[in-house]
């Protein structure tokens, strides 16, 4: 039950600063923090490798290959 609320408690913060720092920035902070905290910080370089490929690989996807706008 408490993962759980940790992980809407994260939710909820990605959709409040989605838009004031853009989807590649809010993107990583969210991946990275579900990450840590599922993970632990013992597995901290795959935690990072994960984000960043996942958070620029979507970013990618939705602005070269679908051609949408991103914030």
């Amino acid at each position: 039950m408490f993962t759980l609320g940790v992980i809407l408690a994260l939710c909820l913060l990605y959709t409040l600063i989605f838009e004031r720092v853009g989807f590649f920035l809010s993107t990583v902070i969210f991946l990275a923090a579900i990450m840590f905290f599922l993970n632990g910080k013992k597995k901290w370089l795959l935690n990072i490798i994960v984000t960043l490929v996942v958070a620029g690989s979507s970013w990618y996807v939705f602005s070269y290959l679908l051609e949408i706008s991103l914030p």
